[in-house]
């Protein structure tokens, strides 16, 4: 490899990793506001970002977060205080792609299934009946338990969505033709027991004659399957299938990896359903 191929690609590294490093922070939960959907006498806890200087006017992206099984209850404050996508929380994302954020809680010894999802969808259609959404740029994000949740609201509401980002979490290969109406950039460890889920998800999708972009690496980026300027250039390309696999990874680096992520907000806000 040339000697400036061999410096790009590992001042790619450095920046990735300078990225990586950056210590997590709990989530702001004062800047959500605390909701209760209710009907035919069910209840749904939900907590609301709205952004900055919201205007009526304008048409805004949405992002509907699906936690995990362990922010299950009903205090309506644990899927917001742990293992939330802060990063489109930034001063410099809300400047750069004001959005909507929308955290719902499954209730104890619920899951994402069905019942749960068709209250998830009515607070949507609720939202979109106060406030100015971009019904073409709604995104769907989870993790774990919530992981599953999207690969299931996407075979729910086929086409619903713009994109969606799951990060680990099973789904049934058999519905891919629902679910490869929308475009996804999953997220799995090598070491998560759901680890063969995304495998045969990502045999479905190219089965259908998709092209997936598989990026393999280890925690700290050091060993990388590409160059990370590749995975930059797939993102400007428009790729609707892509795959980060962490190859030494547990089940939480699924998303820290997600999290940390730097082509994963342009990929997912890129996305629209106008395509």
């Amino acid at each position: 490899m040339p000697a400036l191929s061999k410096s790009r690609s590992l001042l790619g590294v450095i920046l990735l990793l300078l990225c990586f490093a950056q210590a997590a922070e709990a989530t702001d939960t004062s800047l959500f506001s605390a909701r209760v959907h209710e009907a035919n006498g069910a209840k749904l806890g939900y907590r609301l970002f709205q952004p900055k200087n919201y205007d009526p006017a304008q048409k805004y992206p949405l992002i509907l977060f699906l936690h995990g099984s362990g922010e299950r209850g009903s205090d309506n404050l644990a899927q917001i205080r742990s293992n939330f996508p802060d990063v489109f929380l930034s001063d410099k994302s809300q400047t750069e792609n004001p959005c909507f954020l929308v955290a719902p809680q499954c209730p104890k010894d619920a899951s994402w299934n069905a019942e749960t999802l068709s209250q998830v969808k009515a607070i949507l259609d609720s939202l979109a009946g106060e406030f100015s959404l971009d019904p073409n740029r709604l995104y769907v994000i989870g993790i774990s338990m919530g992981g599953r949740g999207v690969f299931n609201i996407l075979t729910e509401y086929p086409g619903l969505f713009a994109a969606a980002v799951p990060c680990a979490g099973g789904s049934d290969p058999a519905q891919i033709s629902k679910m490869k109406q929308t475009p996804m950039w999953l997220h799995c460890s090598t070491r998560d027991r759901s680890i063969q889920h995304y495998y045969d998800l990502v045999a479905a999708l190219k089965q259908q004659g998709e092209e997936v972009v598989w990026f393999k690496s280890n925690r700290n980026m050091s060993e990388p399957n590409m160059p990370w300027e590749s995975v930059v250039a797939e993102v400007s390309k428009g790729r609707r299938f892509l795959y980060c696999e962490v190859l030494d990874g547990y089940h939480q680096d699924s998303w820290t990896f997600a999290w940390k992520n730097s082509q994963m907000p342009i990929w997912l806000f890129a996305k629209s359903k106008e395509e």
